[in-house]
């Protein structure tokens, strides 16, 4: 499909990578994290999508 210059054969290629992928269980989540962060109303701090802490993004809530 890297090759494909005809975007409608492109765009099949691709539907049937994906339709393979999902009929034979090419893709098993064999972990899922669980955040556990503690919330007070004084303190906003972003939860980032990696799970690091940046304690310089930390705001005081008034």
């Amino acid at each position: 499909m890297l090759v494909e210059t005809d975007t409608a054969k492109r765009n099949q290629l691709i539907k049937q990578a994906y339709e393979i992928s999902i009929k034979d269980w090419a893709y098993i989540p064999l972990h899922q994290q669980a955040l556990a962060w503690g919330v007070s109303k004084k303190v906003n701090l972003p939860q980032r999508a990696d799970n690091l802490v940046m304690f310089h993004w930390a705001t005081k809530q008034e």
